[in-house]
């Protein structure tokens, strides 16, 4: 049995010993005897074990059987599209740090720094409940691409807690359903509810930039190549697409009015 499956004799003891794998009898002297069937099980548990199952979740597997597998296979490829997103970006912070004596740069300070800027969005668990690990994995390589390095340290420096960001997404949802509300009703951009929505959106980007104008661009730049992203790749958390020739006509709206008012002033 071990050399069918390519194991060791210590193995299936051990796996007999904690209840995943008991052999099917056991002679008068005392040999354990596998049948067929436990070779499937061994094989199905090496394949589990293969995809990073621990042994204890391995066992549960087994107990309930394969209705239960697709549920527990997802939550496995979560873990580890999880752990991949921490990778990349720990990888994508070594490269910034490698190339700061490239440019010039150099000390403990860009170094840390650097590193910072790009771990920052490794957030709270309480943060996964927006995006999956792919699309968190896709934003922050989009925010590296689109933030200069002063912008993004700013940010970093800033930080956001859970409020902050439990309140911005509030906002933003909000602001998301009355667009599409005036957009699918064909609403005038110019209409008290249509300016009071570009006004919303005003000041969720005053809230996320703090008026700062490296933040600002990097944010407009951030938005462009979003757009440029493949459509399974936007989180659908932030996706206006359909109504953005709307907003856009609104905010337009909005500045001419704000440029009037001063020129009148």
């Amino acid at each position: 049995m071990a050399r069918r499956a390519s194991v060791s004799v210590r193995t299936l003891r051990y796996y007999d010993k904690v209840g995943l794998l008991s052999p099917s009898h056991c002679s008068e002297s005392g040999y354990r005897l596998y049948s067929e069937g436990d070779m499937v099980r061994l094989q199905y548990i090496l394949v589990l074990k293969s995809l990073g199952f621990s042994l204890k979740e391995i066992k549960t597997c087994l107990q309930t059987g394969p209705e239960g597998l697709q549920d527990v296979l997802a939550r496995q490829k979560a873990l580890m599209l999880e752990r991949r997103s921490h990778i990349d970006a720990i990888i994508l912070a070594i490269e910034a740090a490698e190339k700061l004596p490239e440019s010039g740069q150099s000390g403990l300070d860009q170094i840390m720094g650097a590193i910072r800027v790009i771990m920052m969005e490794l957030k709270p668990y309480w943060a996964n409940k927006y995006l999956t690990p792919e699309q968190r994995l896709y934003m922050r390589e989009l925010a590296r691409k689109s933030y200069s390095g002063d912008a993004l340290r700013k940010l970093a420096d800033r930080g956001w807690s859970e409020d902050d960001h439990r309140l911005f997404h509030q906002r933003y949802n909000v602001f998301r359903a009355e667009l599409k509300k005036l957009a699918a009703e064909g609403a005038d951009p110019a209409s008290p509810e249509a300016q009071a929505l570009a006004r919303l959106l005003r000041e969720i980007i005053d809230g996320r930039s703090q008026g700062d104008p490296d933040i600002l661009a990097g944010m407009k730049k951030s938005w462009e190549n979003y757009i440029g992203l493949p459509d399974e790749r936007k989180p659908q958390a932030y996706r206006i697409e359909e109504e953005r020739s709307f907003i856009k006509k609104a905010m337009a709206v909005m500045y001419k009015e704000q440029a009037a008012q001063v020129q009148a002033k």
